[in-house]
Parts: C-alpha cells; structure tokens; sequence
C-alpha cells in the first residue's frame, strides 16, 4: 500500500501541474477554467495535503513537547516556550490552490504574534 500510494504521488504530481499551469494560461484567455484544470487543481492540492499535513502535525508535536521541556529548563521562562510553541503550532496546515499558484503565501512556521505586533 505505501508503494502505491508513493507511486501515486511520484506520477501524478508532475502531470497534475503540468496540466494545471497550462490550463491557467488557457482559462486565462478564455476567461473562465475548464473542467480538467478544475480537476488538476483539486486533485494537486489534495495529495500535497495529504502529504504534507502529517509532516506539520509531526513538527508541532515535536515542537509541544520541546517547548514543555524548555520550560523548565530555562529557569520557567514562559517567553522562550512561547516562541517554540508559536513557531511549530502555527502557520499553514492545509495546502489550497490558492498557495500553489502563489495568490497566498505558504508559512509552515508563522509567527502567531508577529503578525498581531504589526497591526499595533
């Protein structure tokens, strides 16, 4: 089964995008998507999720603990554990077609509060 599903991703990510950027050239002129540029997008955004939403789960797991044992380590220094914290929670879980074509930005490691500190 993981020959197979390795297989899968191998083959049909390269000829997903294949046909999804040709397809974006040619809805572009036309002005409206067809229906395998639908399907290329969805189906290049559902395995690179499928992919990569295990490996974010992973590192914030890592990154909870890490940052449970910096906690006392650093003498209870809340801050240092909030960083770690902050970098390995949050930021992109889910890859959309939006990030694969570069309308939105792919962050696996946002800072959470960096983002509050700039609207202040």
């Amino acid at each position: 089964m993981k020959k197979l599903l390795i297989y899968a991703v191998i083959f049909a990510l390269p000829f997903g995008q294949f046909f999804m950027f040709n397809e974006k050239a040619a809805a572009q002129e036309e002005g409206s998507k067809s229906s395998i540029h639908c399907l290329t997008e969805g189906w290049s955004a559902s395995l690179l999720t499928f992919v990569y939403t295990p490996v974010k789960l992973g590192v914030s797991l890592v990154g909870g603990v890490v940052g449970g044992v910096a906690y006392p380590l650093t003498g209870f220094n809340g801050d240092i554990s909030r960083k770690i914290w902050e970098k390995s929670f949050c930021g992109t879980y889910v890859i959309t077609e939006e990030i694969l074509y570069g309308d939105e930005k792919f962050e696996p490691f946002l800072c959470c509060s960096c983002d509050d500190d700039d609207d202040s």
